[in-house]
């Protein structure tokens, strides 16, 4: 979801990767950042509880280890 906080551009001289990394690190500083407030909210569940949700993909590592977690 670093689309939703969009930090670096490319009209900055970054390449796409530095973009990519740069949009990284400062998303996952960001405490509005909504891969954090899911992670936190998957991990607020309690044993045994349920958390329904449809996902199309994850791959942002918080989350995905969140899920694992839960498991």
């Amino acid at each position: 979801m670093y689309f939703t906080n969009t930090y670096a551009s490319p009209l900055q001289g970054l390449t796409s990767a530095q973009v990519r990394a740069a949009n990284q690190r400062t998303a996952q500083a960001d405490p509005n950042n909504p891969d954090r407030q899911l992670a936190a909210l998957i991990d607020s569940v309690p044993a045994g509880g349920t958390l329904d949700g449809a996902f199309f993909s994850i791959s942002v590592d918080p989350v995905v280890d969140a899920f694992i977690r839960a498991q």
